[in-house]
Parts: C-alpha cells; structure tokens; sequence
C-alpha cells in the first residue's frame, strides 16, 4: 500500500568508509511528523552491487539506490506533492506520484 511522504531528514555519510556501506540515508515520515516513519532510502556508491528492497518489522518500505540517484530524489521530495512510498508485489521499491488505485489503463 502507497503512503504519502510528508516530511524528511537526510544523512549524508562523509569520509573513507567500507566499499559497501551506505554514503547517505533517507528517512521518511508521513504528514504527521518524524515520529510516524514511512520508510528508508539507503544510498551507495556506484560500485556497490545493491541489495534487494524490502518490508521491515514495522512495515516500512527500505529502498536501496546508487548515490547518483540522490539528486533526483531530493528533487521529487521537494518538487511533486503528494509522494507515495511503496513495495511494489514485484519487490520492488517505488516512489511515485501516485497511488495503484489512481492509475488508469
């Protein structure tokens, strides 16, 4: 199920790190506030083989991007409203304008 993004905190990761660790990180929360999280966007160089998307234990979307993705997803945050959040049944993280039920085939 889609769930609107209404605020988020970045953390971006500095310095020599493992070559599979994550250089920055998303944390999404709903309308009501950073104590109602939507989910994770967790960003890795470009040689990082990404792990697969999943649900967490609080049903929470976590998403796995390269970091040349990062620009692009701070510019949906800031630019399109409403953004949903989402495991597609394919397993698959997405981020979209709109919800499974408002598109029309």
């Amino acid at each position: 199920m889609a769930t609107a993004v209404g605020a988020y905190e970045l953390e971006i990761i500095t310095g020599p790190g493992k070559e599979d660790s994550e250089r920055a990180r998303l944390n999404l929360f709903s309308e009501l506030g950073r104590r109602d999280r939507l989910g994770r966007i967790y960003f890795y160089g470009p040689q990082v083989t990404l792990k697969n998307d999943f649900v967490d234990r609080g049903d929470n979307p976590v998403l796995h991007l390269h970091t040349e993705m990062l620009s692009s997803v701070l510019d949906l945050l800031h630019s399109e409203k409403p953004l949903f959040v989402e495991i597609t049944e394919q397993h698959r993280g997405r981020l979209t304008t709109t919800t499974e039920d408002d598109i029309i085939f």
